[in-house]
Formats: C-alpha cells, structure tokens, sequence
C-alpha cells in the first residue's frame, strides 16, 4: 500500500485549487485535513484519509492548470477546493483489516462476534481512485464545456455552484457504491470470509470497496490459514503505519 500523496495543485484568482501539508493558500485558509475527518466514525478512533471528492489533480488538468476562455471569470469564483463541502473521510485498507483481522496474533481472519464498524458502507479510499478520477474529470469536462457555452452570460456564482453540484453528486454516489453493492462493505467482507471458509469466493466481494463505477476485479485476500494469511496480515500492519 502506498503513501498518499497530494498533488498541491494550481489556484487562479480568487479560486482555490491548492492543498498543502497544512492549509491552502486562500483567503479561508481551509485545512484539507480537519475539513476531511471522519464524521460519525472517529470513536475510537480508526485511520482514515481526506478525500477531496473533486480531486486536486482534476481541477488542476481541467481549469487551473490551463488558459480557459472564462479565466477572468474563473479567477473571480470564490470556491476553495478544501472546503469541507468538497471534503470526505474515508477508510484505508488498513483501517478495515485492523477492525476485522487481528494483527497482533497474526490468526483468525475475522471476529464473528464484531458487529458492522462506523465507517460500514464507506469505500476504501484509494481504491481504484485513478478510474475515480477519470469520472470526475470527465464531469468537469462538461462543467468547462458548458462555462464556454454561456460565454458572456456566465458568472462566478454559477461556476462555484456547477462544482458544488457536481461534489454533491459524487459523495452521494461514493455512498450509494459503498453501501449498496453485495450489500454494503460489512456484509460483503463477512460473507467473503463464509466463503472463503467453504473454499469459495464470494463474486463481486470487492465491489463496495471501490470508489470506481466501474470496479477492478480482486481475489478476495483471506484464503485458508498458515503463513500466507500471517504474512498477509503483517503486510497490512506494517502499511498502518505509513498511512496517513
């Protein structure tokens, strides 16, 4: 499992598209971190990550980054890409294993007594987030296209209010994958361990995990006992550490 890692982005204007290890370089001086902590699922607390729902890298290769034909319009909109409204906490890999395996011993592959945990129905972050991020710039694609459409008509307000629209809509749908595919992450985990227990794999296991639409195929990871599954279990212990 990788570091993430936050491309620090390009602003323009009055327009934030930057993120930093702290906060951003606009007037409101959004932390990115505080805005993107778990919400109803930090006690006790579990590792989780920021999301930017419309991520940095998009915004930048689709308006900041480059000379658009509403630029003058674009440096007068007054949105901050940190705001909490383009914010979401989300678990890791390893947030999941470490409420689900026990690590320390290195053994059971799943506590059967443990109920859903807070973060249930809630994709992995990082997980397919580079096909998550061809959707949402596909989106801001038709957010430039229809800024270049009303041409002079356009105001900075209704560019702030298309993004908002548009980060309203992929947290709804990150919801909906992660609570309603197989069911949800939490049954679909536990029934992936049932299955696995009778050697079998549960299809589409991995598929609330995803943030993707459109999901990579995965090998559920607790097959059988022994080495393999300790080492495994280590592995992922090992990457808590580095996550942020």
């Amino acid at each position: 499992m990788a570091k993430s890692k936050h491309v620090r982005g390009k602003s323009k204007g009055d327009f934030c598209g930057t993120t930093g290890s702290r906060k951003c370089t606009c007037s409101k001086e959004n932390d990115y971190k505080t805005n993107g902590a778990p919400v109803g699922w930090n006690d006790p607390p579990y590792r989780s990550q920021a999301h930017h729902i419309l991520p940095v890298s998009c915004v930048k290769r689709v308006l900041t980054g480059k000379k658009t034909n509403f630029d003058p319009i674009l440096k007068a909109t007054v949105w901050c890409i940190n705001a909490k409204k383009n914010m979401y906490g989300m678990p890791i890999w390893g947030t999941t294993v470490e409420y689900y395996c026990k690590i320390a011993k290195g053994a059971t592959a799943l506590n059967a007594l443990l109920g859903a945990p807070g973060f249930a129905g809630i994709p992995q972050h990082l997980c397919d987030h580079d096909r998550y991020n061809t959707e949402v710039q596909g989106h801001l694609l038709g957010v430039d296209a229809a800024c270049n459409s009303a041409g002079h008509d356009l105001t900075a307000g209704e560019i702030a209010e298309m993004l908002d629209s548009l980060s309203d809509f992929m947290l709804d749908e990150l919801k909906e994958r992660g609570s309603t595919r197989t069911n949800g992450t939490h049954a679909a985990w536990t029934d992936a361990v049932q299955a696995s227990e009778l050697g079998n794999e549960l299809p589409g296991w991995y598929l609330p995990f995803s943030m993707a639409e459109a999901p990579r195929k995965r090998g559920f990871p607790l097959k059988g006992k022994g080495r393999a599954l300790t080492g495994w279990i280590s592995k992922i212990g090992d990457a808590l550490s580095k996550s942020i």
